[in-house]
């Protein structure tokens, strides 16, 4: 692979349970929680992480 390569990868997912607002903890708390858990689904440690994308719909 050179170090022009441009592609994306997902290899992990983070499920957390989804409650209204007002029912949930605040977004940088769960946000933390999913993304713990993508890393650990994908064996991946956090310093191999070059960036992250998050979204909320």
């Amino acid at each position: 692979m050179s170090g022009d390569d441009q592609r994306a990868r997902v290899v992990g997912v983070g499920m957390i349970p989804v409650a209204t607002r007002s029912r949930s903890e605040p977004f940088d708390v769960t946000g933390e929680r999913a993304v713990r858990a993508a890393l650990s689904d994908a064996g991946v440690e956090h310093s191999a992480v070059q960036q992250a994308h998050v979204g909320y719909v």
